[in-house]
């Protein structure tokens, strides 16, 4: 489902060997990225991605500059999700979707269609899409199919955060003050019980140590002047401290739109991840 009207930015879509639309479900969509060139030997890595937009905003049309750009330097599939969204579809209709895609892509149609490499999945997203990330890669733990990397972009972890708790430093940071973000949230969890928050599946934070554990190698990337700074560092550490292998940065003074600079470090970084990852 899409937003019209929603705003984009980003840089030029760089030329990769082939861009189309995939409907797997009538609730979703994904648009996959492929390299130039036959695919290797036992088939394409595959990155999953989902966008950001606040649970309620955003498709895929929002990033296609960096999906492609990652298509290309990490030289694997990118196939973006367009997962349904709040309010007319809250909680849990985005986890629905993207627990579906996931099993798409590793299942027999999807690795036959993409000529892709089963074993060879990472996750990520940004914001919104950060949160969504990181909760298919528990949901993966469950369903016995290996994540080998998940990268979580300012991402939205702890949906109980308040200015009183984790959102007080950083409350008057630009672009995503706290009252617009609790306004995601409250379209997210429309109708949800009011503690659903505390949920792993809302906030993954709050899953349990042994499946925290099991998470694969972790990228997190942190804008210094974002309301969402302190969840993603405590992440981050909580993550860390259960002995999964993280590397978290810091991108002081940016703010939580550092998406929309899609040449930027954090970006190089997530390429370097993917391609020490898959290749």
């Amino acid at each position: 489902m899409s937003r019209q009207n929603w705003p984009y930015a980003g840089s030029p879509i760089v030329e990769v060997g082939s861009v189309k639309d995939i409907r797997p479900s009538s609730n979703f969509e994904l648009r996959v990225f492929t390299p130039a060139g036959p695919p290797p030997s036992q088939g394409w890595p595959v990155f999953l991605w989902m966008h950001g937009g606040g649970f309620a905003g955003g498709d895929i049309d929002g990033d296609n500059d960096l999906c492609a750009m990652l298509c290309r330097n990490a030289d694997c599939v990118v196939a973006t999700i367009g997962y349904r969204l709040a309010p007319e579809h809250p909680y849990p209709a985005a986890i629905e979707d993207i627990t579906e895609a996931l099993k798409w892509v590793h299942g027999e149609e999807g690795t036959t269609s993409l000529s892709i490499n089963s074993n060879k999945i990472a996750v990520g997203g940004a914001s919104a899409g950060g949160n969504l990330a990181a909760v298919l890669c528990l949901i993966a733990l469950d369903l016995a199919i290996p994540i080998a990397l998940q990268v979580l972009v300012v991402p939205v972890i702890d949906q109980t955060a308040t200015v009183e708790t984790l959102w007080s430093e950083h409350q008057h940071a630009p672009w995503l003050p706290p009252n617009r973000m609790a306004w995601f949230r409250a379209l997210y969890l429309l109708g949800a019980d009011t503690q659903q928050a505390h949920d792993w599946r809302v906030s993954p934070c709050f899953a349990p140590e042994e499946a925290l554990r099991m998470l694969p190698r972790t990228f997190v990337a942190i804008a210094g002047q974002d309301v969402l700074s302190t969840e993603g560092l405590a992440y981050a550490e909580q993550l860390k401290g259960l002995g999964v292998e993280v590397d978290a940065r810091i991108y002081e003074g940016m703010v939580h739109g550092m998406m929309t600079l899609s040449g930027k470090s954090w970006l190089c970084l997530v390429s370097v991840q993917l391609l020490l990852t898959f290749h």
